[in-house]
């Protein structure tokens, strides 16, 4: 899924998220990545469930893309782990600025700003159900999706164009809606007082549970 900016001397800038399913880039997903990157023309592209560990000086060659630079959150810093890689073409490298101020220490969340005559802030993030020390309880949940938010309106208060999206691991799929649903009905109470609308409105996932076909919207875009 992606949506075009207008960036630096008022050129187009193609963003999109790609949920690349739970693997780690091997041969196959990083051609697969590769091509819809060309093809399409994207200059910011965040990947996420991507299971990537350091293994070294085989990470680099692992995860590189030719034409592209490419960052990861503050967790692989941490833990040497990472959840989701944001790439960005090499060309864009004169107006991209990293926000680390606005990460999180822990998550799986990286930030952007892309500076040009309307500035834009992009926020990535994979929301991930366990936390890296293993915690997962509902509490605990909440706890994090705090964290993210609480960055995500500081980018916010900042005046600037803000384009939030990745993987929410949020069900907004209507007819799959529970009422009691903490984790959702916070985020939507959050992005309707702050003004921020979701773009994407058809569900994202289709899976086979047992003889049943479930789908469901987890991969959110807000602006």
């Amino acid at each position: 899924m992606g949506r075009k900016k207008k960036g630096g001397q008022g050129r187009q800038i193609k963003l999109a998220t790609w949920n690349c399913g739970r693997a780690y880039l091997g041969k196959q997903k990083k051609a697969e990545l590769t091509h819809f990157l060309k093809t399409k023309g994207i200059a910011l592209c965040a990947v996420s469930e991507v299971d990537m560990t350091n293994i070294g000086e085989l990470t680099e060659m692992q995860y590189s893309i030719s034409g592209y630079r490419h960052l990861l959150p503050n967790s692989w810093e941490n833990s040497q782990t990472a959840r989701i890689i944001l790439y960005y073409k090499k060309e864009l490298e004169d107006i991209i600025k990293i926000r680390k101020d606005l990460m999180t220490k822990n998550q799986a969340d990286i930030w952007v700003e892309i500076n040009s005559k309307d500035p834009l802030l992009v926020g990535t993030v994979y929301r991930e159900w366990t936390s890296l020390d293993g915690r997962k309880s509902r509490l605990d949940q909440v706890e994090r999706l705090d964290g993210l938010l609480k960055n995500l309106k500081r980018a916010l208060q900042e005046n600037k164009t803000v384009i939030y999206m990745g993987d929410m691991n949020i069900n907004l799929d209507k007819s799959q809606s529970k009422p009691d649903d903490q984790l959702k009905q916070k985020l939507q109470k959050f992005m309707g007082e702050q003004g921020m609308s979701q773009m994407i409105k058809k569900n994202t996932r289709k899976r086979v549970v047992g003889r049943a076909l479930q789908e469901s919207l987890l991969d959110h875009v807000y602006t």
